[in-house]
């Protein structure tokens, strides 16, 4: 079960609301009115995006995320040069469809973009649920001829606004903030994501 904590955004969205308040200058009753209704409706939007939400991650919307197969162990330390470790982490990307967003051989780090993974949800009162996730993968040459291989996978989620949030707020745009990182909160799922990449690059490394 994915578990994302949106108390804390809550709050930030709150204060930006008492923020403006504060600094608005109500100087006859129909501007007071006409903002009172704006600070409303926007309390309101902030409200629907407060959750504390669990979400199935077998097939929700036809996506799940990526398993390694059942009792896999990752290597991370390969009998090969990092050059043929680097290529063979490209070719596992590359093949399972994710997009480089940066491919630093210098710094040896290679940084995925986000892949959606499955959402759930959405309806009058309460946004869609949506997730991606994303790889840093660095290297380190322990000798000429041998390879530490790190993945970090990071899930991340965000809801988008409720129909009624919507309506209120008169953008059919409006969401969440940016990805909220919630790898921290699902750790059977890092895990998860960390040994299908390792296995993924260990396939191409055998090929």
């Amino acid at each position: 079960m994915l578990q994302l904590k949106r108390s804390g955004e809550f709050l930030r969205q709150a204060l930006k609301v008492q923020l403006a308040l504060k600094g608005h200058p109500m100087r006859h009753r129909s501007s007071q009115f006409g903002y009172g209704r704006q600070i409303g409706r926007r309390l309101l939007v902030a409200s629907l995006l407060l959750v504390t939400c669990r979400v199935a991650l077998s097939q929700a919307d036809g996506v799940a995320f990526p398993r390694a197969t059942p009792g896999f162990t990752p290597k991370k330390l390969y009998q090969v040069d990092s050059s043929k470790a680097w290529k063979a982490a490209i070719d596992a990307i590359n093949l399972n469809g994710l997009a480089i967003a940066n491919a630093n051989r210098d710094a040896n780090q290679i940084s995925t973009a986000g892949k959606a993974g499955p959402s759930e949800g959405g309806g009058v009162f309460v946004g869609k649920l949506v997730t991606q996730y994303r790889y840093v993968i660095t290297f380190v040459a322990v000798s000429p001829k041998a390879t530490q291989i790190n993945v970090t996978p990071i899930l991340e989620a965000r809801r988008l606004a409720a129909g009624l949030g919507k309506a209120l707020s008169g953008n059919n745009a409006v969401s969440d903030v940016n990805w909220i990182d919630a790898t921290g909160d699902n750790p059977h799922d890092a895990e998860q994501l960390r040994n299908w990449m390792y296995e993924q690059i260990e396939q191409s490394l055998s090929q």
